[in-house]
């Protein structure tokens, strides 16, 4: 039975070139180490910084290269003052929420009306009863695959003087992001889900104007610039680098992003909306889906209303998705071919 691999939301595959690739690349360490490291950190580095800016309308200044999301946004938050109010989504990513409880903020949270739709009304009214300083929210949800739009909710922070932070992993490589012309303070996201690079390697934009009203409280040596021949150690979004990136995990990212700089992330997006829509239009009538039968506001993750006993025998047909929140989800990647959504569809019509 050939699996039907429905859950990059969960994790991304990996192509196998790339592993190889940096496998390759990797060994070097075993020959002249330090030679290749210091090679490797002084010239591809940067190059990946480069490419990460391009790819999401950044500068390359404004690119920091971390191990993950969980690390950045508990780094973030640290330089944040104690006592704001933060306002957050009630069911976003736990490793979003969570932090905000150990950090000394005076915590909002606000919730959807039907279980899926995230209304921009609703935030503003949160904002501005509570006189909230900072909203900190996932561009795609992660149980429903809920979308907000982030030029509303920075039109909507900008108004009323709130700083917007961003969790962009379950939106990052799968949808658009123009950090310049977005409105957004910062965006972070971890590279294993729709960016299809593993684990170990992330990236965090941030507006220097950010640095520099909520200096980072962490740094190390590699926070240093050199200028006119010194290191010199000024605040900037290098202080969230301290030390030594993960080589093996970046140079896989290296590779994707040199890779999908040949493919328009607008045409990504679309063919994977196009893939969800299609699973929803070949759904019966009795499925249960959560949120309406169409792509307004919905990422490429569709979210059936079904127990364990579904996922199981979804499993048990080739189907790979998971089990979030007491239902099903399933994820369409662009490298999914239409038969295989359409062979999912008629599985799920058939339990």
């Amino acid at each position: 039975m050939k699996e039907i691999y429905l859950n990059t939301a969960a994790t991304g595959r990996i192509q196998p070139e790339y592993i190889a690739q940096a496998n390759k690349k990797y060994k070097k360490l075993a020959d002249n180490a330090s030679a290749f490291a210091e090679t490797w950190f002084e010239i591809e580095l940067p190059k990946i910084k480069h490419l990460v800016a391009d790819r999401f309308g950044a500068d390359a200044s404004e690119v920091a290269l971390i191990p993950n999301f969980s690390f950045g946004v508990n780094a973030v938050l640290n330089s944040l003052p104690e006592n704001s109010n933060v306002l957050c989504y009630n069911k976003d990513y736990p490793s979003l929420i969570d932090p905000l409880h150990y950090k000394n903020f005076n915590v909002f949270q606000f919730e959807d009306r039907d279980g899926f739709t995230i209304y921009p009304e609703t935030i503003e009214r949160y904002i501005r009863k509570h006189f909230i300083d900072f909203l900190v929210l996932s561009h795609v949800q992660w149980l429903t695959g809920f979308k907000s739009d982030l030029k509303e909710v920075a039109d909507i922070c900008r108004r009323n003087s709130v700083r917007l932070i961003i969790d962009a992993t379950q939106s990052a490589g799968a949808n658009e992001i123009d950090f310049s012309n977005s409105g957004i303070d910062v965006v972070i996201f971890s590279n294993y889900k729709w960016l299809n690079a593993g684990f170990g390697n992330g990236v965090m934009l941030m507006r220097k104007s950010f640095v520099a009203d909520f200096p980072p409280k962490m740094s190390g040596m590699h926070s240093y610039e050199m200028i006119d021949g010194k290191m010199v150690l000024e605040p900037s979004i290098k202080f969230y680098e301290p030390g030594h990136q993960n080589l093996y995990g970046f140079e896989i990212f290296k590779q994707v992003l040199e890779n999908r700089s040949k493919k328009d992330i607008l045409e990504i997006q679309k063919k994977n909306r196009k893939l969800a829509k299609l699973f929803l239009d070949s759904l019966d009538e009795k499925v249960e889906v959560l949120g309406i039968r169409s792509t307004e506001h919905r990422s490429s993750i569709v979210y059936l209303q079904g127990d364990e006993n579904l996922h199981q025998y979804l499993l048990s047909k080739g189907i790979i998705c998971s089990f979030r929140g007491g239902n099903v989800r399933l994820s369409f990647h662009y490298d999914n071919k239409k038969k295989e959504v359409l062979k999912a569809a008629e599985i799920v019509n058939e339990y």
